[in-house]
């Protein structure tokens, strides 16, 4: 008899124990956002959800590398980002570079790893849609966004580079799919410039896109929009779209442009679904 009630009360410890591990566990996950960060294999990221965001629905997410010298609490101080991502319903995900930089120069990147990990983190942290996943970045930012895509762009819904790109065109005819990608840049940027083509063709910038997905040379549609000049190209045979936006000034994220593309995709792909 003794030893009945003993096995039950070594087993009620063992699980009190291991119920006990559970709720921290959970509870350590639940505590990271805002400004505390992330942990994961011996990184961190930022996140920030939505307002309104009732803990059920399955997020968008927008992943933001954040400039030279930046952290990912940068991203979620700078309302021209996390504003963008709060008002269009998505999670955002601010990864941390080590020593305030990216990887991207050359392939293959060791970050581009760390922003799966990121993903795979933050899938069991909060509740996200893995078919809208899309990734933006500022400046150095802008051209790590530029690697991810080169590496594993099929794995994203859309990339939204601001004021930063890959230089090296050659290396970027290695790149592994096509990609939807909508890039911005100041015609006025000195600190990354936008590389030009001949007679200082600033569409020549996308060109490795525009080849990749098999897009016509010369866009399907321009615009001005307000301070944009707009160029798309949307018939292309991967079924994947190219846009370039220019502004008149430097090297800046511009105001709304982020928020602009994010209702235009979020819009577009519910549009899909009806149809």
């Amino acid at each position: 008899m003794q030893k009945l009630v003993l096995k039950k009360m070594v087993l009620f410890l063992l699980l009190s124990t291991l119920f006990g591990f559970l709720f921290a566990l959970d509870h350590a996950r639940a505590e990271c956002g805002g400004k505390v960060s992330c942990a994961v294999d011996g990184r961190s990221y930022q996140a920030l959800l939505p307002d309104g965001y009732d803990g059920r629905k399955a997020l968008p997410v927008l992943i933001h590398f954040h400039g030279w010298g930046r952290t990912g609490l940068n991203v979620i101080n700078n309302h021209k980002i996390s504003g963008a991502t709060r008002e269009n319903g998505v999670l955002l995900l601010a990864p941390n570079g080590l020593g305030k930089s990216w990887d991207f120069w050359r392939s293959p990147s060791n970050d581009v790893p760390f922003v799966e990990r990121i993903i795979e983190d933050a899938r069991h942290r909060f509740s996200i849609d893995r078919k809208r996943l899309y990734v933006s970045g500022f400046s150095y930012g802008g051209a790590m966004a530029w690697r991810l895509a080169c590496e594993r762009g099929a794995d994203y819904a859309a990339f939204l580079p601001i004021a930063g790109s890959l230089w090296n065109f050659n290396e970027l005819s290695e790149c592994s799919s096509p990609v939807t990608l909508r890039h911005v840049h100041g015609l006025k940027d000195t600190v990354m410039d936008l590389p030009r083509g001949e007679g200082g063709d600033p569409l020549y910038s996308v060109s490795p896109w525009i080849a990749l997905n098999g897009c016509e040379e010369r866009p399907s549609y321009t615009e001005k929009r307000t301070i944009y000049q707009s160029s798309r190209w949307d018939a292309c045979k991967s079924g994947h779209e190219v846009e370039l936006e220019t502004h008149p000034y430097g090297h800046i994220i511009p105001e709304n442009w982020l928020s602009y593309q994010l209702g235009r995709l979020l819009s577009e792909e519910d549009d899909e679904k009806v149809h």
